[in-house]
């Protein structure tokens, strides 16, 4: 599977995709429909073909497609939708990796509609109902969940949101290198530095890309 790139330029973004199970989580909330609230305010009130247009949903969907495109042949993948849930898009447990498979989770991936609010809870839970371990993860989110173990209803403080997340790594099992991709939301200024953390901690890499990458 193959993705085109715009340009010559090359960018040195620390991502390496390897082993021999890999998980993508992309984080499928209402948040990913803009990089400010207004905008997303704005755009979760239009029709559901204008709210998959949304650039930063757009950005997240050729980001998953590049992610895809290096997985390595003969290895088995999984693609997990997330916000106050989390299930694969395609399939159940883990899928051998091949075009078929990957252009399936690429268009099911296109009919959801961000939505709701976010739990990492729920996608470390989904990552460990895999069974076998993965090798890899890779966590494409915008900012802090907004969401616990159980889902709730309300404002959401940043000491919430900060201890929501800390609560879902114990969700996470021991071993996979968490790699991060950061399209930063506004007014969430704790995000970089937890997700870097988390990276760090589990050997994976954090990346806050610039807006033309992929």
């Amino acid at each position: 599977r193959e993705i085109a790139g715009d340009g010559t330029r090359q960018y040195l973004s620390g991502l390496s995709v390897t082993g021999h199970r890999v998980v993508i989580l992309v984080d499928t909330s209402a948040s990913m429909l803009g990089y400010t609230i207004l905008d997303v305010i704005r755009t979760r009130n239009l029709d559901e073909a204008t709210q998959r247009n949304a650039a930063k949903w757009k950005r997240a969907l050729a980001a998953v497609d590049w992610l895809t495109s290096q997985l390595p042949s003969g290895g088995q993948f999984q693609l997990i939708a997330f916000n106050e849930t989390a299930k694969p898009v395609t399939g159940s447990g883990w899928q051998l990796v091949g075009k078929a498979k990957l252009d399936d989770a690429a268009r099911a991936l296109r009919a959801i509609v961000p939505s709701g609010g976010t739990s990492l809870h729920a996608a470390f839970g989904a990552v460990s109902a895999l069974g076998a371990p993965a090798d890899q993860v890779f966590l494409l989110t915008d900012g802090l969940p907004t969401q616990g173990a159980a889902p709730k209803t309300g404002a959401v403080s940043a000491r919430q949101r900060l201890a929501h997340f800390n609560d879902a790594l114990r969700n996470l099992k021991k071993g996979p290198a968490v790699n991060v991709i950061l399209l930063p939301m506004e007014g969430d200024p704790q995000a970089a530095g937890a997700f870097w953390q988390l990276a760090r901690a589990t050997d994976g890499a954090y990346l806050a890309p610039s807006k033309d990458w992929p």
